[in-house]
């Protein structure tokens, strides 16, 4: 019986381990970029996993719509 439960904790403790080991794929939340299988990188604007393609603009910052020149100064 005591031997019975050993086995059943150790294999509760390997498929734990597989499940927390797995990678994210495209689309799927993450945090850092280890959270995403490979090639994919963690975009921080959307916490999901995507391509690294950099012209997709999801972490771009968007488009200036004013020069510098036209705005104020904040003070005299």
């Amino acid at each position: 019986m005591k031997r019975l439960v050993i086995a059943m904790f150790v294999t509760s403790l390997l498929a734990i381990g597989l499940v927390a080991s797995c990678k994210q794929g495209e689309g799927e939340r993450c945090q850092v970029d280890d959270d995403c299988e490979s090639p994919l990188v963690c975009a921080q604007a959307t916490q999901t996993c995507a391509d690294n393609d950099t012209s997709s603009g999801i972490d771009a910052l968007p488009p200036i719509d004013a020069p510098a020149e036209a705005a104020t100064p904040d003070a005299p």
